[in-house]
């Protein structure tokens, strides 16, 4: 299977000017709804169909109208994850434009760096990997920063909603239809967004990160990435200026 990713475009937009002053390249990253509104206000009507979000270079992470499931666009391909008999069941969709979401973030990249892992990276240090990453990179400006990491991943915690996000604070059911899976090692795709002082719009929070990773094996695996751990061999991704 190959997943190889890039970013695409979304009706909150945010511009951003990646690169020196001479030299920027303008990443659009935008987003159709909140964290807050969709997970706490329960306003999770489809705003946008996931048929204007397949360019090549396009990705993008959120949740489907009615919370019905997960959603993650990886080169412009469009995955869903939904909840079926207790089990997610991920699925690459052949008509976009049939499905819709009640909230996504997504932007469109031409160009990535990569930052090469080789150490174990523990799910708690993470955050702090990427953010010194951005950081070495002359990205920290950005108020939303894109990220992909494909390769060896551990210790994956995720969770594919259904009616109910298990991490909307007080509006979590604890005995909801949501499913959470944990893998101690598995190989994948992570598609994501970092964002200082988003939380509650882009982000949970508790989390300056708002990713969903998808699974290789025999069956995939998509949902939304509670924790992330790296194991040596994994490449982490960010944007880059002409």
């Amino acid at each position: 299977m190959s997943i190889r990713a890039s970013f695409a475009a979304l009706t909150i937009s945010v511009t951003l000017a990646v690169g020196c002053a001479s030299k920027a390249q303008r990443l659009h990253v935008q987003q159709w709804g909140t964290m807050y509104e969709v997970l706490r206000e329960g306003k999770a009507e489809g705003r946008v169909g996931l048929g204007e979000l397949t360019h090549p270079e396009t990705v993008g992470v959120g949740a489907l109208e009615r919370l019905a499931g997960e959603v993650m666009i990886v080169n412009g391909e469009v995955w869903t994850a939904r909840v079926e008999d207790g089990e997610p069941v991920a699925t690459q969709v052949s008509d976009p434009g049939a499905v819709r979401a009640a909230l996504l973030i997504a932007a469109r990249v031409p160009r990535w760096r990569v930052v090469a892992i080789d150490s174990d990276v523990a799910p708690g240090d993470f955050e702090a990997l990427l953010a010194a990453a951005i950081d070495k990179n002359g990205l920290s400006h950005e108020s939303v920063v894109p990220f992909m990491v494909e390769g060896p991943l551990a210790a994956v915690e995720m969770h594919v909603v259904n009616g109910r996000c298990p991490q909307a604070g007080e509006t979590a059911d604890p005995t909801d239809d949501a499913y959470r899976g944990a893998w101690a090692r598995a190989r994948g795709t992570i598609v994501g967004f970092f964002a200082e002082d988003r939380a509650g719009v882009l982000t949970h929070h508790t989390s300056r990160v708002h990713a969903h990773a998808l699974l290789v094996g025999p069956t995939p695996m998509m949902g939304h990435a509670d924790r992330i751990g790296l194991r040596p061999g994994a490449m982490l991704m960010l944007p880059i200026g002409d």
